[in-house]
């Protein structure tokens, strides 16, 4: 009888050791999907834009696509992070929300995304984020007050951890969250912090951020719940900071561009910089 409990005993452990192995050693693919391009893949939009390729400082490749404005007297760049899904080849389209209103756009792809070498890691994607804008002003002369920081979903991390280093750029977060291991336990209520390899300790780095933060999120958000905007949005009205929270009626996580609302709110908010 003891050899039985002994022998339960250790295969329910050993069994919830593989979990939790798996989960670790997986997570990567749980959380991100990226899509794969070849390096001699061709992008192709109808807009004029700039193909650039930049070379980390451990070696990897990064690419960039930048979209200039046909209707920008000045030189007021987006630097975009996307959302985990897809790459460039999918994500480029974005510019037709910018270039019209007067900002030239910047996009990059994160590690093992499209073109791009490497593997993802949060390190990497913060590392890289603050190459391209280094980029932007050392190489486009980009002035920093022409500079909108903007973040969509997990991209939202990145940017809020380039502007936490960077207090005097501008930051638009597009469905944010307060932090991966809170947004996680929301699916998977087992999982404990020291389980991710991901934090984006989001919420603990706004109180660096000294410029205007603009927050737009849809109430019908099923991925990441719009209250994770209200939290973000009260956090940051506590420091007294110049923030504001478009809240867009019904809208869910990938569709806010289809809302008109969201683009007056946009091109307002860009038009006040």
């Amino acid at each position: 009888m003891k050899r039985s409990m002994s022998f339960i005993i250790t295969f329910l452990l050993s069994f919830i050791f593989l979990i939790l192995f798996l989960i670790w050693w997986n997570q990567e693919r749980l959380i991100f999907f990226p899509e794969k391009l070849s390096e001699n893949f061709i992008f192709r939009f109808p807009n004029e834009f700039q193909e650039i390729k930049l070379t980390t400082p451990d070696g990897e490749t990064s690419y960039g696509l930048f979209f200039p404005s046909k209707n920008n007297l000045s030189k007021k760049t987006i630097l975009f992070f996307h959302g985990n899904a897809g790459s460039l080849r999918t994500w480029g389209r974005i510019y037709e929300d910018f270039l019209p209103i007067g900002w030239n756009l910047l996009i990059t792809d994160y590690r093992g995304y499209g073109k791009n070498s490497g593997s993802i890691s949060e390190e990497s994607m913060n590392s890289d984020a603050e190459l391209w804008l280094s980029y932007l002003l050392g190489e486009l002369k980009i002035p920093r007050n022409e500079i909108v920081i903007y973040g969509r979903s997990i991209g939202t991390g990145v940017a809020i951890d380039l502007v936490s280093k960077n207090p005097d750029l501008n930051l638009f977060l597009e469905t944010p969250f307060t932090d991966l291991f809170t947004l996680v336990r929301n699916y998977y209520p087992f999982i404990q912090t020291w389980m991710l390899k991901f934090q984006f300790q989001n919420l603990a780095k706004l109180k660096k951020i000294r410029s205007k933060v603009r927050i737009f999120h849809g109430t019908q958000d099923q991925i990441i719940p719009y209250s994770n905007s209200e939290i973000i949005f009260r956090k940051l009205k506590e420091q007294n900071q110049d923030v504001i929270l478009f809240t867009i009626s019904n809208g869910s996580h990938n569709d806010l561009t289809i809302y008109p609302e969201y683009h007056r709110a946009l091109k307002n908010s860009l038009d006040e910089l």
